[in-house]
């Protein structure tokens, strides 16, 4: 078993709290899922990907993914952005693709606000 201190732990416990209170009044009762929170901390590890790449990380399809994101986005949690995912073949920004981004309210929801972010479109700034 894993030895982790009582002070983090109780803010993992918290932290996990805070993110289902914020998703599921997002939410009518009844129609919570685990996707959503599974793709929250996903994102908190690696922000700005596809959503077959999310779906990939948390291991469910990407036609399981899109209403996990789709509920996130209503909470204001995350956010879908066109243009920011380049194309392997042009190297330019495809802008029929989009990626998912952490908002600034669910990074700070993963006490993620001072993290840098993924998006490119940031860079430099």
């Amino acid at each position: 078993m894993l030895n982790i201190p009582f002070m983090q732990r109780t803010k993992q416990i918290q932290l996990c709290r805070d993110l289902i209170e914020a998703i599921l009044g997002a939410v009518e009762e009844g129609q919570y899922r685990a996707g959503p929170v599974s793709a929250m901390l996903s994102l908190g590890i690696r922000d700005g990907i596809q959503i077959g790449q999310l779906a990939d990380s948390i291991g469910i399809t990407a036609g399981g993914a899109t209403p996990a994101v789709d509920l996130l986005e209503r909470a204001g949690l995350a956010e879908r952005r066109r243009g920011t995912v380049i194309s392997e073949v042009t190297g330019k920004p495809d802008r029929r693709s989009a990626a998912v981004f952490l908002t600034d309210k669910g990074r700070a929801l993963l006490g993620l606000e001072n993290a840098k972010s993924c998006d490119p479109a940031q860079e430099g700034s």
